[in-house]
């Protein structure tokens, strides 16, 4: 950290303790948690009780509860929290093919892709450290969450995030139970894919009153793409204590896995032609191999290891009959540790690499390039909350401080000489073929400076280093908001946010873009404004409306070349407007709403390596229109369905925005009558462009989920089939060239033990 970091760390920790002694002062009320910390307890009725998703007339944005019934009933056993998220109005999803749960998958919501939105567990937001990017193979696997609920708006202040214009999606870990008992499961499915997970709650201990759940998982698959095997292990633990009359709960995960994927995956047409939609990577004990032109696909040439933790540490006290606090302490780890050819798509043949020949990069045609790959990053943080009951409206006021520090490299290898075993490099061979010069700077005109690339020592940066970065954040965002109540029924809520947002770069080797050493700030602050409404019509129905501006900080990248530059990007922001409305009667539940967003301020990176990054990027408009209904015609028996009608477009050329569908659409059918349990989803995704100015269409496609269980006493057999009808579409072209299909048909058959 450096003395800068830490003044204001120490600084924003001085200002939390003034807010926490400030609150203290105040006779208060303790008051109920919103959505932003706890599970949402929708208004009882019948079929809030069957439905999987639905919507709490208390919202005031646009909002899908997707309970654990869909969890555990609906997806298949390995599914990871996109496939759930999936089933929500609005929402697309890209994976590469591999299987659900089985690979890195990602949600584009409303148009808006990953990165763009809000992801918290527990309320406490998280994601990578370049970006607010996410991993849906770590941290948190199917096992450990409860509920998700996907809140397609900014939400209210006191919602949390680097990137809240595109909604946000609020992850919640697993209930734990005041009665002892537990369920072991046993899968075993397509592509040799298995599954085994214990879940064990120890009910409340004693007179103690402290109770816990935990959860240990182990997942593997060969994979439905070739030589794509995944390995995954997670345990998860959460503890709740009594406090008086508050409680302090403590969380922690813990998350491995290892996979074989080009760190740049993807098929290209010719290699589709030739092996099939499920060509990924090769191995030298295929007999189709020596005829493969494109052997830099070696599985063992190409892995990820990858690791992760999270840990919560949450006290919630009720200090008077009005005044209660909630506080948040949380710490998170990621390391993703690659090796990878460096082009998946170019026959071997064509490609070259420079190793060291008499101590001189030489450059040797038909050698494949490659590299090492680290990208590692330790997160702390602090939520604080306070909340006022002062009789005719809540007020609350919090603040959210964090520091980041992440270390990022590239290594290039020559994959031809080094030599790999169980993924491991057994002997290292670089590869030489980084400039020594190139762009160091940005003038005063915004053209770009050349000249040697130096470390901050003044040493030339080696040949065979892309990068080796080293960086960190501290950001402070102070919040308040008031749930004032001036009818009954009807409660308007304003609130307001400060964000202030330090990023520093101390590298003194090379950062990505820059290749070269570099010590550089950047301090990015923005107040938003927030105000809903939601007024109760009838004890059942309500009608809600919103107004908020949204923002996204910068990425790193966008700093990574600008040390000599006049001018640092501002925050991308968005203007949100949002009406709808929610009838939750006894045997239906339905959510209808409009929005209007306009982005403004988009950045735009040009000039030799993105040298030049302004805030010049045409604005855009998303539009549409979302609903979903869930209806119990007949006891047991729920019918479901959800869908949008969205436009996302560039206000200057008018063509739509990359990654943006035309619609979603989602009908399903479910019984469940406790012994034995049906269900059928289908989700539709409409057409959209993969690139720019409405290139590379990708047409229509969709996925059918059908599911089936039947319970013995303590015993229960579940079967899942995942895209029933095999449609194996086109759902994403990244760079140009390479193409992503939904998996084909797989079915998974689950054992299950209760206890």
């Amino acid at each position: 950290m450096t003395v800068l970091a830490r003044r204001r760390f120490h600084d924003g920790c001085i200002s939390l303790t003034a807010l926490v002694a400030a609150g203290l002062a105040v006779p208060a009320q303790a008051a109920d948690a919103e959505a932003g910390g706890d599970i949402i307890i929708v208004t009882s009725s019948r079929v809030n009780e069957q439905t999987p998703i639905t919507s709490s007339i208390a919202a005031t944005q646009p909002q899908s509860i997707v309970n654990r019934s869909v969890i555990e009933n609906v997806v298949p056993a390995t599914a990871d929290f996109n496939d759930v998220i999936l089933l929500t109005p609005g929402a697309s999803q890209t994976t590469n093919g591999n299987g659900p749960g089985l690979s890195e998958s990602k949600i584009n919501l409303r148009g808006f892709k990953d990165g763009n939105y809000n992801m918290t567990i527990d309320g406490v937001p998280f994601g990578d450290t370049n970006d607010p990017t996410h991993h849906s193979t770590s941290y948190f696997p199917n096992g450990t969450y409860e509920q998700i609920v996907v809140d397609r708006g900014p939400g209210n202040a006191s919602q949390l995030g680097q990137a809240n214009f595109g909604g946000n999606i609020n992850i919640y870990t697993r209930a734990v139970d005041k009665d002892f008992g537990g369920r072991a499961e046993a899968s075993y499915g397509t592509y040799n894919t298995q599954l085994y997970r214990g879940t064990l709650q120890t009910g409340e201990l004693g007179s103690s009153g402290i109770k816990a759940v935990l959860v240990g998982e182990h997942k593997k698959t060969d994979g439905a793409l070739s030589h794509s095997p995944l390995v995954a292990d997670n345990v998860f633990g959460k503890v709740v204590i009594p406090v008086g009359q508050g409680t302090l709960s403590v969380v922690a995960s813990y998350n491995n896995n290892y996979f074989n994927q080009a760190d740049n995956n993807g098929a290209t047409l010719d290699q589709v032609a030739r092996y099939g939609k499920g060509y990924a990577l090769t191995s030298v004990d295929d007999p189709n191999f020596a005829a493969n032109p494109y052997y830099q696909t070696r599985a063992d040439w190409n892995f990820t290891r990858k690791r992760s933790d999270f840990e919560i540490v949450r006290l919630q006290v009720p200090l008077t009959d009005r005044f209660s606090i909630d506080n948040k302490a949380y710490t998170y780890f990621y390391k993703n540790y690659t090796v990878s050819a460096s082009d998946s798509t170019t026959p071997g043949a064509t490609q070259s690499a420079s190793p060291l020949v008499g101590g001189k990069p030489t450059k040797i045609a038909g050698d494949i390039p490659g590299y090492i790959k680290l990208n590692q990053y330790r997160v702390y943080g602090d939520i604080l909350q306070t909340r006022y009951d002062t009789g005719f409206g809540i007020l609350t006021v919090g603040a959210w401080l964090e520091f980041s520090n992440t270390h990022r490299y590239r290594y290039d290898l020559d994959m031809s000489r080094s030599t790999f075993g169980d993924g491991v490099i057994l002997s290292r061979v670089d590869n030489y073929d980084q400039k020594t010069t190139g762009q160091i700077g940005i003038d005063a005109a915004g053209n770009p400076v050349t000249g040697p690339l130096l470390e901050l020592n003044g040493q030339p940066v080696p040949q065979n280093i892309q990068f080796d970065e080293r960086s960190s954040w501290f950001q402070q965002q102070y919040f308040a908001q008031f749930d004032w109540k001036p009818l009954d029924g009807l409660t308007i809520t304003p609130g307001i946010k400060h964000v202030d947002f330090t990023r520093n770069i101390l590298s003194p080797i090379a950062t990505q873009k820059a290749r070269r050493g570099t010590d550089a700030e950047a301090n990015f602050k923005k107040t938003l404004p927030f105000l809903t409404a939601n007024y109760q019509v009838h004890g059942n129905w309500s009608l809600y409306a919103q107004y908020a501006r949204g923002f996204l900080i910068p990425a790193l990248s966008n700093l990574e070349v600008q040390t000599n530059a006049p001018l640092i990007p501002d925050p991308t922001t968005t203007t949100n407007y949002q009406v709808g409305t929610v009838y939750a009667a006894d045997t239906v539940n339905v959510d209808f709403d409009a929005y209007l967003i306009k982005l403004s301020n988009t950045i735009v990176c040009t000039g030799p390596a993105g040298a030049l990054c302004t805030n010049t990027g045409n604005p855009s408009t998303y539009k549409g229109v979302e609903g979903q209904v869930s209806f119990v015609p007949l006891a047991h028996f729920t019918l479901l369905a959800n869908g949008s009608v969205n436009q996302s477009k560039d206000d200057v050329t008018g063509f739509r925005v990359p990654g943006a569908p035309t619609y979603t659409a989602l009908a399903g059918a479910l019984y469940n009558n406790g012994r034995f349990k049906l269900s059928y989803v289908h989700k539709f995704t409409g057409k959209q462009y993969a690139g720019a100015n409405e290139t590379q269409p990708v047409g229509a496609y969709s996925i059918g989920i059908a599911s089936a269980e039947a319970g013995f006493g303590p015993v229960a057999v579940r079967v899942a089939v995942y895209n029933v009808f095999d449609d194996q579409s086109v759902t994403n072209i990244s760079g140009g060239n390479q193409y992503f299909f939904n998996p084909g048909r797989s079915v998974q058959v689950t054992g299950v033990l209760r206890f």
